[in-house]
């Protein structure tokens, strides 16, 4: 057997057992495959990249090219074995497994497993529920107060209650056929992400106009007026079209479980 043929061997040896490392979830370092046939570290990181590249390039479901599953599996493959190469490298071999399974596991995988499996205090989520609770009660107040000033200005009259309520109600319209089609796997689509932002925008804003209007006594600049007065017949439209296709998205989930 020529030189080079045996150096062809002895990496085929490595990266069998690189192979039989990974098998048994203990997969070794380029420094360990290396020590093991009295090579660099350099050298076992080669063959490892050898095995990976194998991995990368075999269609799905195949065995690791050079041994059969099985075999694999049944019985390891030392590298004095293969060849007789010695009683150093076979013995290496084979205390390759106790070795890996004396390594303790590190400190970051204890630590990220222990994180994830800890449930969340349920005094966080009381107090996360309440801090919601009273931002969304401040936010909601002071908002409805800004854009039932804006319209009483804009001379709506007892009517300038009634506009905060169809800007809410368009968000509300939109978020849930959005929730209801997330529920379905489906695309929230265009008009639920228009209501949910078009509520929004107008109302930042009705808040952010109320404290550029003129004075109290000076007439509203009339594009303020129109819109204020546009409002609630879109508002109208599209939270009707809402309705409308969650209706018949119940409808047709009715005829499906049919």
């Amino acid at each position: 057997m020529t030189a080079e043929q045996t150096a062809v061997d002895v990496q085929e040896q490595a990266r069998e057992v690189y192979r039989q490392s990974v098998a048994a979830e203990m997969p070794l370092t380029g420094r360990q495959v290396g020590e093991m046939f009295d090579r660099s570290e350099r050298w076992g990181r080669d063959r490892i990249a050898e095995v990976k590249r194998e991995t990368a390039e075999r269609p799905l479901g195949l065995p690791f090219s050079g041994s059969a599953a099985g075999e694999s599996a049944a019985e390891p493959v030392t590298a004095g074995r293969q060849n007789g190469s010695g009683d150093g490298s076979r013995a290496a071999v084979e205390r390759q497994p106790e070795r890996q399974a004396a390594e303790p596991v590190t400190a970051g995988r204890q630590n990220g497993s222990r994180a994830a499996a800890e449930p969340v205090p349920r005094w966080v989520l009381v107090t996360a529920w309440v801090a919601v609770g009273v931002v969304a009660a401040v936010a909601a107040t002071v908002s409805f107060e800004h854009m039932r000033e804006l319209a009483a200005r804009s001379g709506e009259g007892w009517r300038s209650w009634l506009l905060p309520l169809s800007a809410d109600g368009l968000i509300v319209a939109g978020s849930l056929v959005m929730y209801v089609r997330s529920r379905s796997g489906e695309q929230a689509g265009f008009l639920p992400w228009l209501a949910l932002l078009g509520g929004l925008a107008v109302s930042v804003a009705a808040n952010v106009g109320t404290a550029l209007l003129p004075p109290p006594g000076e007439p509203v600049p009339v594009p303020v007026r129109m819109a204020v007065a546009g409002f609630s017949p879109v508002a109208l439209i599209v939270a009707a079209e809402l309705l409308m296709q969650l209706v018949r998205q119940s409808s047709r989930k009715k005829r499906g479980r049919r």
